[in-house]
């Protein structure tokens, strides 16, 4: 007969082992908010059972081992079955998963409603940075905004479909890359990103390639990716990319996230896409960064994925955004749910969250009409701006495309929407004229300190 702790130690082994499960492909998968449990559980009880009905040896002597355990150290009140039944469900319950030490659901839900927060409360009124167009470029929209201690970046996909460098003060720096063909050209520019050596690596949606260059435009490598992304941001040690549902890689597909290490190996995978779900619109810059977090929200999900700097995923927030039940009939198609939007109370954010301090700040929809949401995760307030040509005001940001940590978020004023502006006498004199010429002016509009 075996010993009591062969067994033990066996069972030991199976119990860790599923702690952190991997799937066919040795991918670690991290839990999906809706059915970790089941699929945890699931798996668990597999390996449970396995370890009864292959090791049947083992388990004898682990019986065994028990009623021996019983007869000489307890009274017979208590039958052996009892005793291992006790001794199993205490096991199995004190190693339960641990998806809560690794996703953290309990941070609070981002409450998106109307309500008293007023932005104006939260920024002060902007500085206006002209960008200077005299190279003979035109900006079409405004798509993406990033700005560095050095120098703003700014991704057109309406129009040019580049990436422009612009000084702080505005000048024209440079453009970056070239659409084409060629073995140096992407052919359709998805996101962009810039890293601490302010080196810029663009996204080829299309071609499934990642392309770095200088700030100066000097093209510096190309890497390969073996799976369809629409996003994505570089973390420590690698990246975090933001797929489409069908990512054209039997690995990936279905998945809203992979980290890969430098060299776009998967390390992991997170998130899996609702059944059903229609990736019939293209977004944009889906992943954000604040402080040393970074988030990721897919258009039209329920929820934020908040990463650390090593895109380890560590908390799932809910989005609480007040909809009629129909909703859910809907937010799994994008198109269905733009076409019903002007007949249904819908409320939905159409661009990931961006963090200013305690502020949460996010471009949506309610029913048709485009809003910017507000939420203070200290103070649990909210607030809803309705954005539109009878009430624009550029004092009230709008459309928060970028935020620097707890400093300031940005936005941008073109000419269409200075025409409708109600705070045309705040802007000064040189901007307006730039405005009137069809110009871009980025805005920045600091925190205020409380």
């Amino acid at each position: 007969m075996d010993s009591v702790g062969e067994p033990l130690i066996f069972f030991a082994r199976n119990l860790l082992a599923a702690g952190k499960y991997t799937d066919e492909h040795g991918l670690s998968i991290a839990a999906n908010k809706y059915n970790w449990e089941k699929e945890l559980f699931g798996r668990w009880s597999i390996r449970f059972f396995f370890f009864f009905i292959v090791d049947v040896k083992n388990r004898c002597s682990f019986l065994l081992g028990l009623s021996v355990f019983k007869e000489k150290f307890m009274s017979g009140v208590i039958t052996s079955k009892i005793v291992c039944y006790v001794i199993i469900v205490l096991v199995f319950f004190s190693c339960r998963p641990t998806i809560d030490e690794a996703v953290d659901e309990s941070e609070n839900i981002y409450h998106f409603k109307k309500g008293s927060l007023d932005i104006r409360t939260v920024v002060d009124k902007p500085t206006y940075i002209k960008l200077n167009q005299s190279e003979g470029y035109f900006i079409t929209e405004v798509d993406k905004l990033h700005i560095t201690d050095k120098f703003i970046y700014v991704l057109d996909l309406a129009g040019s479909h580049h990436v422009y460098v612009f000084t702080l003060d505005g000048d024209f720096v440079t453009r970056i890359g070239t659409i084409g063909d060629g073995p140096e050209e992407y052919r359709r520019l998805a996101d962009f990103f810039v890293n601490e050596q302010e080196q810029v690596v663009l996204l080829d949606r299309q071609r499934k390639r990642l392309f770095t260059y200088t700030f100066q435009g000097e093209l510096l490598s190309i890497k390969s990716i073996n799976f369809r992304a629409d996003s994505f941001i570089e973390i420590d040690g690698g990246y975090l990319f933001g797929l489409v549902v069908e990512s054209e890689n039997e690995l990936t597909d279905g998945f809203h996230v992979v980290k890969t290490d430098n060299d776009l190996n998967i390390v992991e995978k997170y998130q899996q896409y609702p059944k059903g779900f229609m990736d019939v619109k293209f977004h944009t810059g889906l992943f954000t960064k604040s402080q040393d977090f970074i988030y990721y929200h897919k258009p039209v999900t329920d929820h934020v994925l908040k990463f650390d700097s090593k895109g380890n995923l560590v908390s799932l927030i809910p989005l609480s955004l007040s909809n009629p039940k129909d909703f859910d009939d809907y937010k799994k198609d994008y198109a269905a749910l733009a076409e019903k939007r002007s007949s249904k109370d819908f409320n939905y954010l159409n661009s990931p969250p961006h963090v200013l301090g305690d502020i949460v700040l996010a471009q949506g929809y309610s029913g048709n009409t485009k809003v910017m949401f507000l939420y203070d995760q200290k103070n649990k307030s909210s607030g809803q701006l309705s954005i539109n040509p009878l009430t624009f005001n550029h004092l009230n940001v709008n459309f928060p495309l970028f935020t620097k940590d707890d400093a300031f978020v940005a936005s941008v004023l073109d000419k269409e929407m200075f025409l409708a502006d109600k705070g045309k006498s705040e802007v000064p004199k040189d901007v307006v004229n730039h405005l009137s010429d069809g110009g871009v002016t980025v805005l920045i509009y600091p925190l205020l300190k409380k």
